[in-house]
């Protein structure tokens, strides 16, 4: 989730089976930690407090097919226009700004590798508005210089969208995209889930209470999505929604009879271990399925099976993750993006090796 704080300096740190039918009609697993067997680790610093001049409000990850980490929001300069590369963890620097008549707020990133007719391969960027909801475009040959302004384009739009808090791109070329009102108590309608396919052409798959995170497989044939429910400001109700995909065409795969979505709750927090009042703004999958949802003011990421089992929690010295990304030169390093420990002006980047490539890098090689 976008967070619009001061920017300043930035230390980057490291610091489906068989369910039963419930009464409200949908399947639910049932997760377990594991008998308490899985293991707790901790993140490792990226960066020396105090290295770059970047601030808190940090967020909008996504890497490239080298696995290098970009980010929407920075502090280097106006962050509601620009894209900034990490290359190889080195110094930021500025990738894209956007055209100077641009009225809108960039709120996520995500690439695609595209392969040409000549047999070579491009980078596209998908791009979150959050300002006037919508998705740009922007080609790219390569990552490693910047890109043409002038190709800078909308790629999806519906009057109808909210927000654009988080996007995720399919294997197949599709753009999902979950939105919200920001109101201070929620309910059904005012967050949803649309579909953008590879021709831009966009489609309403469902609505929720306050959607973040998102992410599709990398097989195509399923989509996660983190939710919660505000009431006064308080939050409740934190899961992660499991949709079943038609790879083929992208959608949603809908009930014969209801028409409604096919989904299921892959784990719910209450449940699990009583923390549904904490918040996820941040999930990201590996190509095993596995799902990584950060759990905001518990200081920590868990991994978790496509059966919702705990396989692993991540601690990290933040009390806010904004962000989280799979890439590194073989797509396994996790990257936490965070307002750093004990500030409320500075963010932090950590990072933890994953034993599987992330499902965004595995789908550009």
């Amino acid at each position: 989730m976008v967070h619009f704080t001061s920017f300043s300096i930035l230390a980057l740190a490291l610091l489906a089976a068989s369910v039963p039918v419930q009464a409200d009609g949908y399947h639910r697993c049932h997760p377990t930690s594991g008998s308490g067997t899985a293991p707790t680790v901790a993140a490792t610093a990226v960066f020396q407090p105090g290295q770059y001049s970047l601030g808190s409000g940090l967020d909008g990850a996504g890497v490239d097919a080298q696995g290098a980490l970009f980010v929407a929001h920075n502090g280097l300069a106006d962050p509601s226009h620009t894209i900034t590369k990490l290359t190889n963890i080195d110094q930021p620097s500025i990738f894209f700004t956007a055209p100077s008549q641009l009225t809108g707020a960039f709120g996520d990133v995500r690439f695609q590798t595209v392969k040409t007719g000549t047999g070579n391969q491009t980078q596209q960027l998908y791009i979150t508005d959050l300002k006037t909801p919508r998705v740009f475009a922007l080609p790219a040959a390569s990552t490693s210089v910047q890109p043409d302004p002038n190709q800078f384009r909308v790629f999806c739009q519906d009057a109808q969208m909210m927000a654009p808090y988080g996007i995720s791109v399919s294997r197949q070329g599709n753009v999902y995209i979950v939105g919200q009102k920001v109101v201070s108590t929620t309910k059904v309608g005012d967050g949803d889930l649309w579909l953008c396919n590879s021709q831009g052409h966009p489609t309403r798959l469902d609505t929720l209470t306050r959607p973040n995170g998102v992410d599709a497989t990398y097989q195509g044939d399923t989509l996660y999505v983190a939710e919660s429910t505000l009431t006064n400001g308080a939050v409740s109700g934190a899961k992660v929604w499991r949709y079943q995909l038609d790879p083929a065409t992208g959608h949603v795969v809908v009930d014969s009879a209801t028409k409604a979505p096919v989904k299921t709750v892959l784990v719910d927090f209450e449940a699990l271990d009583k923390t549904g009042s904490t918040p996820s703004y941040a999930l990201v999958t590996d190509v095993n399925n596995n799902v990584f949802v950060s759990r905001n003011a518990l200081n920590k990421v868990v991994k978790l099976s496509p059966q919702g089992q705990v396989l692993a929690t991540i601690t990290v010295p933040t009390g806010t993750i904004s962000s989280m990304a799979l890439g590194g030169a073989d797509g396994k390093t996790l990257y936490i993006l965070g307002t750093c420990a004990g500030s409320t002006t500075n963010g932090c980047v950590y990072s933890w090796t994953n034993d599987a490539a992330g499902s965004a890098w595995q789908m550009q090689q």
